[in-house]
């Protein structure tokens, strides 16, 4: 069954929520690094070869703008350290492997068909690769992902970035550089309902909002210290948020073109939030353009915090029910 939930007065969340964050404005770009295993996928071959890839990720953290560092675990030489570096180029979505890089795939490694995948321009600066035994300075070892394994975009800070770029020899002359801070594109409006939920029957139109909101909150959380882990294909809450302290959160988004004032929740969503009292948030990003059809490219948005979510504090109203008919007896003229 799904409900409306209208939220109650001064709902705003205190710790990440006591002031809305807008996303109209310039924001600051993102570092981030990714293992490169050799044994499966030759990351230096690709990153000297092609000038765009695919990358999967286990969050959606990731903006358009922010930067990577692309870490090669240990080889035969038993080298490992920063391969390449790059710059995101698409968003997470669900897609497919980039067929040209299909020969860079060792014989005998599998590529999942469709995952959670990012697009990435490689940027190889001239003193790459850098090796970990080769760094008397101790920045490579500093680095998470040093330590990490799997698919997690790994924060790099700032100071951090600008010491391997450094140790990298620059990023090339003349490649943009618009130093820490991207300049979205600016929203365009988008129809309200007089509740203040977008109206839109394109499920192009719907996803691409909903992708916007997931990417509104991941990158929220990620930017104060919490490692962010996708579950909305597969629970009845969209993001699992662990805190620095090793504390997990559950995260229910709700993305929309109008004010928030009420959203559409599930009646498993209800019954989680219910189960988990104080231990649910509730994301909303309002306000969020969805962009032109047919290449919808959501933009924008405010987002709000209701932290903890306690359904039952607010305003659930059904909106839909199940029916199942009676049995009946054949019809005789049958």
């Amino acid at each position: 069954m799904r409900t409306h939930v209208t939220a109650p007065a001064g709902w705003y969340g205190a710790s990440m929520a006591d002031q809305t964050a807008e996303t109209n404005v310039p924001i600051r770009r993102r570092y981030f690094a990714l293992l490169a295993d050799p044994t499966r996928y030759d990351i230096r071959a690709a990153s000297a070869s092609l000038s765009t890839d695919y990358w999967i990720v286990a969050s959606r953290a990731a903006r358009r703008g922010d930067r990577l560092i692309f870490w090669q675990t240990m080889d035969r030489e038993r080298h490992r350290g920063v391969a390449a570096l790059g710059e995101v180029t698409e968003p997470a979505t669900e897609r497919g492997p980039d067929p040209a890089g299909a020969r860079f795939w060792k014989s005998g490694s599998s590529r999942p068909e469709l995952a959670l995948r990012i697009g990435v321009r490689y940027v190889v600066p001239p003193r790459i690769p850098l090796w970990l035994d080769d760094d008397p300075s101790g920045t490579l070892a500093g680095l998470s992902v040093s330590r990490g394994q799997g698919n997690t975009l790994f924060l790099v800070t700032d100071a951090q970035w600008d010491a391997v770029v450094n140790l990298a020899g620059g990023w090339p002359h003349g490649d943009a550089d618009a130093g820490h801070s991207i300049s979205p594109d600016q929203p365009e409006p988008v129809p309200q309902t007089a509740s203040g939920q977008s109206r839109s029957s394109n499920a192009a139109r719907n996803k691409a909002i909903e992708l916007r909101a997931m990417d509104v909150v991941t990158a929220q959380y990620v930017s104060q210290g919490w490692q962010v882990t996708d579950t909305s294909a597969t629970h009845p809450y969209d993001l699992v948020c662990t805190a620095p302290s090793g504390h997990d959160i559950f995260v229910e988004v709700k993305g929309m073109g109008g004010t928030g004032s009420t959203v559409t929740v599930t009646e498993g969503e209800v019954s989680h939030a219910r189960r988990n009292r104080g231990n649910v948030f509730l994301a909303i990003v309002s306000g969020i353009s969805a962009g032109s059809a047919p290449a919808y490219t959501a933009t924008g948005g405010t987002l709000s915090h209701l932290e903890p979510w306690d359904p039952d504090t607010g305003t659930l109203e059904p909106t839909q029910y199940r029916f199942t008919p009676p049995a009946t007896n054949p019809d005789p003229r049958n």
